[in-house]
């Protein structure tokens, strides 16, 4: 189902986007995109995928911009950060115990697009960087936390630290489904929705210079034209 998303601060740019006509653009002092807590990101023992393109503004020390988090650093279920040359992903189980990849290459241009995708794959999560693997990590028997925040991108969830710089564009949330398992070329095009984004989040970030109203395009095609919900911009 289309969520309800939320914008401060961030707008959309129509200056060199991935694809369409405008990508998400965040300042780096306090921009994100949030929606509600919802079951559709309580992926349990399940596969995901989470996917994206971003391009960096400026190299900081870091910056966090994807995540379920409360206002503190140790309530993560899900996080990803960018620090000054690596991605860091975790994801945290019900016990809590977290697993954390750490990516080998590195991302310090600011004139790139690049793709990242973070995704569970049975009982392995894994990290691509522009379809190579950085790495993977064993989770056999585990269950994802229940998200108790709201699921973000641009911050890492509601902890207000070190917001992201730069630019998203073509973020995705599927659930059910590892999209790839190993290394892959990203897609030259946006997506289109399938029941795996339905169930989770497909923003292509298109419209007007400047516009801070972003739309959830899950509808499948085949069903009907796309007519997902507006949302502010507040994974």
């Amino acid at each position: 189902m289309a969520k309800i998303l939320t914008a401060t601060g961030a707008i959309v740019s129509t200056a060199s986007p991935k694809f369409g006509t405008g990508a998400a653009l965040f300042d780096g002092a306090g921009d994100w995109i949030d929606t509600p807590d919802h079951a559709d990101f309580n992926f349990g023992s399940g596969d995901f995928t989470i996917d994206f393109w971003l391009k960096r503004n400026s190299v900081d020390a870091g910056n966090l911009y994807i995540g379920f988090i409360a206002n503190s650093a140790g309530t993560e279920i899900l996080s990803m950060k960018l620090g000054a040359d690596k991605i860091q992903a975790t994801w945290f189980s019900s016990e809590p115990v977290s697993y954390t990849i750490t990516s080998t290459s590195t991302i310090t241009d600011t004139t790139t697009w690049h793709h990242i995708a973070w995704l569970r794959d049975g009982n392995t999560i894994r990290l691509f960087i522009d379809g190579i693997a950085e790495g993977t990590v064993d989770v056999t028997g585990k269950t994802m936390g229940t998200p108790n925040s709201k699921f973000t991108f641009g911050r890492l969830g509601e902890y207000t630290l070190t917001p992201f710089n730069g630019r998203i564009d073509e973020f995705r949330v599927s659930k059910g489904i590892a999209r790839w398992t190993a290394n892959f070329t990203p897609s030259a095009s946006a997506y289109t929705a399938d029941s795996y984004s339905q169930t989770g989040l497909l923003v292509h970030c298109d419209g007007t210079d400047g516009s801070t109203s972003f739309t959830d395009d899950d509808v499948i095609p085949s069903v009907g034209a796309k007519n997902g919900i507006f949302f502010g911009i507040n994974i």
